[in-house]
């Protein structure tokens, strides 16, 4: 028997990146790297997925609305929940985590400019 539960949604904070394929094919390594060091926290949620297979960017129409999509091979979310009774001043201190993981995907790419999934973005990440 399933217990009777009343959970209507989580609180939750996430960003995103999508990455290039180039990137996932040039720089292995540092990807690597850099995906470890985001999934080291014991109450992160790491999602790494493949978002497509190239054929995307074989297409010479344009196809989609976020053009990262067109080049992106994956699709990194870096994701935070915590309980109600959190405090705001903890809360705070989550989201500038997730900001500061977020980051660290964006440094490694150097002056390739990462783009986001819109409705996974990190509303605390600078313009």
């Amino acid at each position: 028997m399933v217990e009777q539960s009343n959970i209507t949604g989580v609180d939750v904070l996430l960003g995103s990146r999508l990455i290039p394929e180039n990137i996932v094919r040039n720089q292995p390594d540092q990807l690597e790297g850099v995906l470890l060091q985001i999934n080291g926290h014991k109450e992160a949620i790491p999602i790494e997925h493949r978002v497509a297979d190239g054929h995307v960017s074989s297409i010479t129409q344009n196809s989609s609305i976020n053009l990262a999509w067109r080049s992106a091979l994956v699709h990194v979310v870096y994701a935070r929940a915590w309980l109600d009774e959190t405090s705001t001043k903890e809360q705070q201190k989550l989201a500038k985590h997730i900001t500061k993981q977020v980051e660290i995907l964006q440094i490694m790419t150097g002056d390739c400019q990462l783009d986001a999934y819109m409705n996974e973005v990190d509303p605390n990440e600078p313009d």
